[in-house]
C-alpha cells in the first residue's frame, strides 16, 4: 500500500529545510477520502474525491493536543489524531468504495498535505465513514 507526501508538501519541506523559506500549515487540517489509489502528483482540483451523498472532508483542528509531538529516534512518526475518531458525515445515497485518504489545507480544492491507501472500503446509504482515534500515522525517515 502507497502512502506519503503529495508533491505540494515535499516541495514545501525541501523549499523550508534548503531555501529558509517559510511554510505555515494550516488550523483546521481536513481529512479527506478517495476513491482512487494514492497518487502523490494529485491536487486537490485533481484528486478523484469520494462523492457519496452528504460526503464532505472533516476539519480537525491543527494543535498539539489533536497531534502529538513526533516520536522516534531512527525515524520521525507522527500519530494522530488524539482529540477522537475522525467521522464523515452519514452517507445519504450514491455508493462509493473508497481506497485512500487524505490531509489537506481546505474543506474543498485546497493544497494536499499526506495521503495513504486504504483497505477498499464500500460507503453505502446510511454508512457514517470514520478514522479511528490515533488511526493514521506518518513516518519520516
Amino acid at each position: 500500500m502507497a502512502a506519503g507526501k503529495f508533491n505540494y508538501l515535499a516541495k514545501k519541506v525541501n523549499d523550508l529545510v534548503y531555501s529558509q523559506a517559510s511554510f505555515t500549515s494550516v488550523t483546521p487540517i481536513y481529512f479527506g477520502g478517495s476513491t482512487a489509489a494514492f497518487d502523490n502528483t494529485k491536487t486537490g482540483a485533481t484528486i478523484t474525491e469520494a462523492n457519496y451523498g452528504s460526503y464532505a472532508r472533516v476539519s480537525v483542528t491543527n494543535n498539539a493536543t489533536n497531534f502529538p509531538a513526533s516520536t522516534g529516534s531512527g525515524s520521525a512518526t507522527k500519530t494522530g489524531s488524539a482529540g477522537g475518531a475522525i467521522t464523515f458525515p452519514t452517507s445519504s445515497g450514491t455508493t462509493n468504495t473508497l481506497l485512500s485518504a487524505f490531509t489537506a489545507d481546505a474543506a474543498t480544492t485546497g493544497n494536499l498535505y499526506h495521503g495513504a491507501d486504504i483497505s477498499s472500503t464500500v460507503i453505502n446509504s446510511g454508512d457514517t465513514p470514520q478514522i479511528p482515534t490515533n488511526g493514521f500515522t506518518n513516518v519520516e525517515s
